[in-house]
């Protein structure tokens, strides 16, 4: 047996070992954050996770296909292919996991800014900064502002997503 071919294969198993750790890694901070963050993932979210699943499984296939290249000595074209199909993957996973959209519609800041775009020629300012109190009762937030010594109180519907009352 050639020590190069050895010595090559030997590399593409270390490769896709290294490729196998990494997807791992970074599909577990994935869930990790969606996760503790309570986020629902919903059509194109599950894309990126999608990918590095299939990283992971394309990084065994081809850490498959090398261990009996070392034993035969014959080169394994779809071993090297599936290692780097998997590092694509990997790649295109970690470059598509800031389009995930993390927020619910229900997050306190997308609620925030929707009150704000949606209350311009209301007397007083709504801006985030001018709230003072936030509150969560049952499925609604109890927003309570005040600018200028006025002061207003903003029930929003989670449900619904859309402001119910000002007062």
């Amino acid at each position: 047996m050639d020590p190069n071919h050895l010595e090559a294969w030997k590399g593409l198993i270390d490769f896709a070992k290294t490729v196998l750790s990494l997807s791992t890694a970074v599909l577990a901070a994935y869930v990790s954050y969606v996760v503790v963050n309570g986020e629902s993932l919903h059509g194109w979210d599950f894309i990126s996770p999608g990918l590095l699943v299939a990283s992971i499984i394309l990084s065994l296939f081809g850490f498959g296909r090398a261990l009996p290249a070392l034993k035969s000595g014959t080169s394994s074209v779809p071993g090297i292919f599936m290692t780097n199909a998997s590092v694509g993957a990997l790649v295109l996973a970690i470059c598509l996991i800031p389009f995930t959209q993390p927020m619910h519609p229900s997050s306190i800041d997308q609620v925030l800014a929707k009150i704000e775009a949606s209350t311009k020629k209301y007397p007083i300012n709504l801006a985030a900064s001018n709230c003072h109190s936030i509150e969560r009762k049952g499925d609604s937030w109890v927003l309570e502002y005040s600018a200028g010594g006025a002061m207003a109180q903003v029930i929003y519907s989670i449900p619904l997503a859309r402001i119910e009352s000002v007062r």
